[in-house]
């Protein structure tokens, strides 16, 4: 969250630096570091969940709240330190979850880039 916050900050700073129109630039300087902010609380406030998957197809099951919902992984992409998956939660809806560096320990990384080499040699999912 901390990176999101310099970010906006940093995008402020850069629009000043910019040959933008004046009104243009001090706009701009000034939404970003408040869209900036919102994300964080936004994203502050996205409820957590945990991911169980037995290994043997794309089926899997998402905990949130105490809940079980049945989804299908639809992709894992693992992009230098960025890692992202793709459920189907069953209404026709494509869910992302995007993690960062800093938010998964060393043991979580290494179940997800082995799920992602497992699912690779799984065909598609009819459907998807």
């Amino acid at each position: 969250m901390f990176a999101t916050a310099s970010i906006g900050v940093l995008a402020a700073v850069a629009v000043l630096q910019s040959a933008l129109p004046g009104p243009v630039r001090w706009l701009s300087a000034t939404a970003l570091p408040a869209f900036a902010l919102w994300r964080v609380w936004h994203e502050s406030r996205r409820r957590r969940w945990v991911l169980h998957w037995p290994g043997l197809d794309r089926s899997a099951t998402r905990v949130m709240d105490g809940h079980e919902t049945p989804v299908i992984i639809t992709a894992v992409h693992l992009r230098g330190p960025l890692a992202s998956i793709s459920l189907n939660d069953g209404a026709r809806r494509i869910v992302h979850h995007l993690w960062w560096p800093d938010t998964l320990d060393a043991a979580s990384r290494r179940s997800l880039h082995l799920m992602a080499q497992q699912l690779a040699r799984l065909p598609a999912s009819p459907g998807l």
